[in-house]
């Protein structure tokens, strides 16, 4: 019996994406009957699993690269998420068949598990169809008994809500005969999840998470032990340890009772008493945080009163060269690479704010990113190219004629009317590696990124760097945004109001002002400071951009992400008023449809009382956006701009939530898939900061 994989005719399979691949790999059994055939024979349980299966899935000893306050701040910021994940998992249990069976999906090097319903990567607990291999979450899985009134409706409901047919049988999957199946082999997702709770004890970490886990100090010092015996366990010991197939996480069956030996240690004591002092879990009697009059504790008092002034912040950061722009809403750092800006830059990063970092040109080769340089290695090469002012796509066009007008209105290729485009280099380079087919670009960014603890692809803070080797490694960049400006189309952006699922910083590489045309240089300059005077632009930046040695590149506008409902609610309304129909699984943000004009913005804040954060981006200016946070960007000139995406602690709740919004959007929506793998990202990085927090003392810290 073929998986719908398999049994693709070859010109669907033409059609396909070129990683095609059997569904039931590692995963069913086969044996060979009496007669020498080949049969199926099941798939594969959790007791299959042996120790090489679930050392991926444990906290690491000796510790990943992490220190331990590092690790503390991650657990501080993603614990709660974590636990309401594992709580979602368990309830998954609760949907299991009547046979009451969990097959186990071994995680396979470099395939991404997908739900065939809404292209959500696939974290543990899934629903398959034994006979054809067809995968839905948890989510769609419980939609889907949501949308039934009665089981014989059930049955009926076929494609209308993406669920595919069965390509065995060509019947519509009924949900209660699909088969539970979890990723992570044996107990390893419980196990993680009660040790949290345990490291959290020990190290004072506050929690809100909705676990009902003891709090007795009996059970405090048997987890403490457990700790201590769990740490010179050996490789072969887990799987003693964690083959507890199929069994809930939250029931003690008789058969674990009858085989607890007797107490010969106090370890041993405390370790099967304390399970017997079930204390519920009162979130409203959380622990007092220790004060003191420390350093940190004047910063966050001062920063959580808004107090965004020099003056003020001077006191708290002498040594660290910034200013406030946006009248003191944005932090702007001076010095890319000075080793004092990590804490004033968390300091408003976690509030879920922009920052501005000046400088970074001063640390990458210019000659790189010139467009004579581009023309010169890749002129020679087509690619899409998009006009702006319309938003038409020319398909396979010389990129030697896009770099040749990048400062030169004459060497533009020109419309229908003879007029120059306002062009921009569709999705180049490809989706191949940057590293690959920029290797000398590549290293000369990476040297130059500000933040590296967060914006390198290995940073301690990037939590995207915990995903072990054999998952997909999301696309996280580095991107390209090469594209002509002109201060002369006030309502023409060059990239729509849009928002992404990670964090993201973009940097000014090369800013081209033409020498051409109706006035020369200084009529291009005089338009794009005019644009800037236009744009509800604070006065410090007004007189920072006539500044000699500053070139100012793009204006961009960037709201918190909390104001992104009121946006989509003000957009739907505009769109109304012009008759426009909304679709149901469109949006008007992530459809990245709209360009909120002078006009537009200044309604967005009369009627609702949003106020964006109005940025200019001069050259060698990085732009820190947070994930979630709606923005847009309209180059006063030609821009050459580089952007890293990342996936920084203090936003995981975003992406989270984003990740579920995704799901609603049509099936041939660009976001509309799941590529970030936040629920993988959330459990590597807990993993791995609870691995060095077990092995450590707090008394040493």
């Amino acid at each position: 019996m073929k998986c719908r994989e398999c049994k693709m005719s070859a010109t669907q399979l033409s059609k396909k994406q070129p990683n095609i691949f059997c569904r039931f790999y590692a995963f069913r059994r086969l044996k060979y009957n009496l007669k020498g055939s080949v049969s199926i024979y099941g798939f594969s349980e959790l007791s299959d699993a042996d120790p090489d299966d679930i050392e991926p899935w444990l906290p690491r000893t000796p510790a990943p690269k992490l220190d331990i306050e590092t690790s503390k701040f991650i657990i501080s910021k993603v614990g709660d998420r974590f636990c309401e994940l594992v709580e979602q998992e368990k309830e998954s249990m609760s949907l299991v068949g009547k046979n009451g069976k969990i097959a186990w999906k071994r995680a396979v090097q470099g395939v991404r598990e997908m739900c065939d319903v809404c292209d959500t990567t696939l974290f543990n607990m899934h629903w398959v169809c034994s006979k054809c291999g067809f995968v839905v979450c948890l989510d769609c899985y419980k939609a889907k008994l949501k949308s039934a009134d009665d089981i014989n409706t059930a049955l009926i409901i076929s494609d209308d809500d993406r669920w595919l047919t069965c390509s065995s049988n060509k019947g519509a999957h009924e949900p209660e005969k699909m088969m539970l199946t979890q990723i992570i082999p044996s107990d390893a997702l419980w196990e993680l999840g009660r040790l949290i709770h345990v490291i959290r004890g020990k190290w004072s970490i506050p929690e809100t998470c909705p676990c009902d886990i003891t709090s007795s100090p009996l059970s405090l010092l048997a987890d403490v032990a457990f700790l201590d015996s769990e740490g010179s366990r050996d490789k072969t010991d887990s799987k003693k340890s964690l083959d507890k197939s199929a069994m809930s996480p939250s029931v003690d069956t008789d058969s674990d009772k009858k085989l607890q030996p007797s107490c010969s240690t106090l370890r041993e004591l405390l370790t099967k008493t304390a399970g017997k002092a079930k204390v519920p879990n009162d979130k409203k009697n959380t622990k007092p945080k220790t004060s003191g009059s420390t350093l940190d504790d004047i910063i966050q008092s001062v920063v959580e009163k808004n107090f965004h002034n020099l003056t003020e912040t001077s006191v708290l950061y002498p040594d660290v060269p910034h200013s406030w722009l946006c009248d003191g809403k944005l932090l702007r750092l001076h010095d890319p690479q000075h080793k004092g800006n990590l804490k004033i830059f968390q300091d408003q990063w976690r509030r879920g704010q922009p920052v501005l970092v000046s400088g970074t040109n001063k640390n990458i080769n210019s000659n790189l990113w010139k467009p004579e340089s581009f023309c010169k290695e890749f002129g020679q090469f087509d690619n899409d190219l998009v006009n702006c002012l319309t938003g038409d796509v020319i398909v396979g066009h010389p990129m030697s004629d896009f770099w040749e007008g990048f400062e030169s209105l004459e060497n533009r290729p020109t419309d229908d009317e003879d007029e120059p485009m306002l062009l921009k280099l569709k999705d180049w380079p490809p989706g191949d590696d940057f590293s690959d087919i920029l290797p000398t670009r590549f290293q000369d960014l990476m040297k130059a990124l500000p933040l590296p603890d967060y914006t390198l692809r290995q940073g301690k803070l990037n939590l995207a760097s915990r995903l072990p080797d054999f998952l997909v490694r999301p696309d996280l960049g580095p991107k390209m945004y090469n594209a002509y400006g002109s201060a002369k189309f006030p309502s023409q952006a060059t990239t729509n109001l849009h928002l992404d699922i990670s964090d993201a910083v973009n940097i000014m590489v090369y800013v081209g002002v033409p020498n051409d045309g109706e006035g020369g240089r200084k009529a291009h300059e005089q338009a794009a400071l005019k644009a800037i005077d236009d744009a509800d632009c604070d006065s410090i930046t007004k007189r920072r951009v006539r500044e000699v040695h500053e070139v100012p590149g793009a204006l961009w506008q960037i709201y918190d992400a909390g104001d992104a409902d009121k946006i989509r609610d003000f957009l739907n309304k505009v769109a109304k008023e012009t008759g426009e129909i909304i679709e149901p699984d469109h949006d008007a943000i992530h459809d990245q449809s709209w360009y909120l004009d002078e006009k537009l913005r200044e309604r967005l804040a009369r009627e609702y009382g949003v106020h964006g954060y109005t940025i200019v981006q001069c050259l060698g200016d990085a732009i820190f956006i947070p994930a979630g946070a709606p923005h847009q960007v309209r180059n006063l000139h030609s821009c050459v701009k580089v952007a890293e995406d990342f996936v920084a602690p203090e936003h995981l709740n975003h992406c989270f939530h984003l990740t579920q919004e995704f799901r609603q959007l049509s099936d041939t929506h660009s976001n509309h898939e799941d590529k970030l793998q936040v629920k993988n990202i959330i459990y590597h990085a807990v993993k791995d900061a609870v691995a060095v927090l077990r092995d450590a003392n707090p008394e040493d810290d």
